[in-house]
């Protein structure tokens, strides 16, 4: 009977873990700079993402978020 309970926690901890990672991230590749209200356009710098406006040189950096709970 605990041999089975367990089994069934597992599946469930396993489809789970499916659903998450299957879940795309969404990110605008465009924004309207906080500024000057023109357009930002996404950037990228080896590890990490920015949006950065041409019309003020304003940089907006993004932070990574944990995905594990």
């Amino acid at each position: 009977m605990a041999n089975t309970e367990l089994e069934k926690s597992v599946e469930i901890r396993n489809s789970h873990i499916e659903q998450q990672q299957e879940t795309p991230l969404e990110i605008n590749h465009e924004i309207e700079c906080p500024r000057c209200y023109a357009t930002m356009s996404l950037c990228s710098d080896f590890d990490s993402l920015f949006y950065s406006c041409e019309e003020c040189s304003f940089i907006l950096y993004t932070i990574k978020k944990n995905s594990s709970p």
